[in-house]
């Protein structure tokens, strides 16, 4: 659990950066894939302005989580981790 909440936390922080940086090109697999985000390059641009912020805060928050699993015990892990992912969904 540790290691998956770690490895999408990273992951899922890495990618926010590149959005960050413009770095992020169109592509069908990684980052907001919505239609009208897809339509255009230039409302590509716009729409990920937006989202590094949303994105990097889940990500460390994922990240946090998965090394408080290292020293949580199981029932504890099992008991909070979908009401963390529901709301990092959420937020993201």
């Amino acid at each position: 659990m540790a290691t998956t909440f770690l490895i999408a936390g990273s992951g899922l922080f890495y990618i926010s950066d590149k959005i960050a940086q413009g770095q992020l090109p169109m592509n069908s697999w990684v980052g907001l894939r919505t239609p009208k985000l897809m339509a255009s390059g230039e409302a590509w641009i716009q729409g990920h302005k937006a989202a590094p912020g949303y994105l990097k805060f889940s990500g460390i928050c994922l990240a946090i989580f998965g090394v408080l699993c290292l020293f949580l015990n199981e029932s504890f892990i099992g008991f909070i981790s979908i009401p963390v992912i529901i709301v990092l969904f959420i937020v993201t």
